[in-house]
């Protein structure tokens, strides 16, 4: 690997991050140099040997790598997760990283690893690969059922008590967590909603009745001084606390602290803590075996969870228990039990190979159809396909393409247009591209400069993670006529209307292109009052209905958002637009 770059993958912000800290000072004492490119961060290549990233930044290196051609400068490419391959969101961008590699015919080493992967020869056969297997797990971890006070050490044993001597009106949870503190172990206990989070993280809390010291004050005065609201912090003392994304990444930083250094005892989570930071517990307790969305857990969810129990240099052994309520819910717990998290035939891939075509194409390594289903071919989503059907489907994807403005189709040769560059470069989605063009070429002949606001929105994400209650439409209509002219000059010019606002107000404004404008331009003034610095975040927060956490995550991808933008603009030639979008960039 000598004077060649390593990336290594992972699928989650939090995972990249911690890794590439746990990296960066492993590796110090050798010189070699760690980065963690996560967000709307840039880097020089050149001034780091080892990139750790999410799916999502390695898909944009490699664009780049393979149009700057080099791809040859990169040694070793590390997918960690590589179950997620199957994964309905990030599995495309796994297979489009992978695919384009092997299409290149790169001589970059290409590792995966998995804990939770089953059909691992099926994805050998796919890469040309070999693998090394192992059942060792240098903590042993016991998975049971637990419904009232039963346990089920195997989806088909007969049940055994809960306990030796319980009383009948007992909490399992509550038993269960009694159980593994009076073991000395630390309890993670995973619920599908932020407010089942909370609600069991208070029930727990209240009854438990756990000391607390010296190390309890230190975290309480941190948490005191990023602001963090009393209730949390009167929850923290009880030893029990709730971890998920309504808190601010201090707050979970602070939280995970406690619970490392059993300050914490019990963290009750959603299940997105399974695939990220690096937690000890004795014991996991999964709070049913279905999801948000009244769904059974996938095999990897599952796994994901129970296999935070018993985590190395912390524990002797591990217990992972899925709690249920009902027979119905126990005959899902011992199907999820007995499942395997294999990959099935990713149709998902194919629907967004649309994308993969413009990015070779606008990366110069592919200019004829037959390049294309050469492409094609080598992808995890075509991989049992017939050439004939391959080709039908590229053929409906290069129309498309060429329908939207993204590509040229010639006789001989095709090539990406100035805009499928610019979306390709700029790692925009192919519709987020089409309407963030609209927004700019109406900005290039009206941008309201009286106010900061119209920028503001061009920088704020067109699908917003913001989430907007009744309440909040309300207030929204009240901010409406508090309006500056130049702030409203900006509502018409990006096509908002206060009927639009009154519909939302009364539940009448359907999802669509309608409610997408509201919900922007809505999160558009929470940021650009943010940047005023007129209030705190948490004032803000308050005064716009949203969690702590939300207007964090918000500020996070307005700011990745915005270099997108701007790397669209210069390669469109809106330079001048361009230089303005550039100072919302951190």
């Amino acid at each position: 690997m000598e004077k060649k770059k390593v990336i290594m993958a992972l699928p989650f912000v939090a995972l990249a991050t911690e890794k590439g800290t746990r990296l960066k000072t492993l590796l110090a004492g050798a010189g070699i140099r760690v980065a963690t490119l996560v967000g709307g961060r840039a880097l020089m290549w050149q001034d780091f040997d080892v990139i750790v990233c999410t799916f999502e930044k390695a898909n944009t290196i490699v664009n780049r790598l393979m149009d700057e051609r080099n791809l040859s400068n990169l040694g070793l490419m590390i997918v960690d997760e590589l179950h997620m391959l199957g994964d309905a969101q990030r599995g495309k961008v796994v297979d489009a990283v992978l695919s384009k590699l092997r299409y290149a015919q790169a001589e970059t080493r290409i590792i995966g690893m998995s804990a939770t992967l089953d059909n691992i020869q099926d994805v050998c056969t796919w890469m040309d690969a070999f693998y090394f297997e192992t059942d060792f797990r240098p903590v042993p971890l016991t998975e049971s059922i637990v419904h009232g006070l039963c346990r089920y050490q195997s989806p088909l044993l007969q049940p055994e008590p809960l306990a030796a001597v319980v009383d009948s009106t007992s909490d399992p949870l509550l038993v269960l967590c009694q159980q593994a503190i009076e073991a000395n172990g630390n309890v993670l206990v995973f619920a599908s909603t932020r407010q089942s989070c909370e609600a069991l993280a208070k029930r727990l809390g209240a009854v438990l009745h756990l000391p607390n010291g010296a190390d309890m004050t230190a975290i309480l005065g941190q948490l005191k001084a990023c602001k963090s609201p009393l209730t949390l912090r009167q929850q923290v003392v009880t030893g029990v606390c709730h971890h998920h994304a309504g808190l601010t990444t201090d707050e979970r930083e602070l939280i995970e602290l406690g619970f490392r250094s059993s300050v914490l005892r019990v963290l009750c989570a959603t299940s997105t803590l399974s695939a990220g930071v690096n937690l000890p517990a004795r014991l996991v307790v999964i709070h049913g075996p279905t999801d948000a969305t009244n769904k059974r857990l996938s095999s990897t969810a599952y796994k994901q969870m129970a296999g935070r129990a018993g985590r190395y240099g912390h524990d002797s052994q591990g217990e992972a228990v899925v709690l249920v309520a009902s027979k119905s819910e126990l005959e899902l717990a011992r199907q999820l039990l007995g499942s395997s998290a294999s990959l099935t035939k990713a149709t998902d891939h194919q629907k967004s190979l649309e994308r993969s075509v413009l990015d070779v194409l606008a990366t110069h390594q592919a200019s004829t159809r037959q390049d294309l289903y050469s492409f094609a071919a080598r992808s995890f989503g075509f991989r049992d396909t017939r050439r004939g059907e391959i080709e039908s489907v590229v053929n409906q994807h290069l129309q498309q393409l060429e329908n939207k403005g993204f590509v040229t189709l010639g006789n001989c040769s095709l090539r990406a247009t100035t805009l499928g560059i610019a979306a390709a470069t700029a790692a925009l989605e192919m519709e987020v591209a089409l309407q963030v063009k609209r927004d700019l070429d109406c900005a290039q002949q009206h941008l309201t400069l009286d106010s900061e606001l119209h920028l503001v929105y061009l920088s704020t994400p067109i699908s917003s993670s913001v989430r907007i209650n009744m309440e909040a439409w309300q207030q929204f209509h009240n901010r409406w006529s508090a309006l500056s002219a130049p702030d409203r000059s900006v509502a018409v010019t990006v096509g908002l209307t206060e009927g639009m606002i009154v519909n939302a107000s009364q539940g009448m404004l359907s999802h669509g292109r309608a409610r997408e404008v509201a919900t922007r331009f809505y999160a558009a003034m929470l940021l650009h009052q943010l940047i005023k610095d007129e209030l705190s975040p948490s004032e803000l927060a308050w005064q716009f209905h949203i969690d702590r956490g939300a207007l964090q995550r918000l500020q996070k991808d307005a700011s990745s958002f915005s270099g997108m933008v701007t790397v669209f603009a210069q390669h469109l030639g809106m330079d001048s637009l361009a230089m303005l979008l550039g100072q919302f960039q951190v």
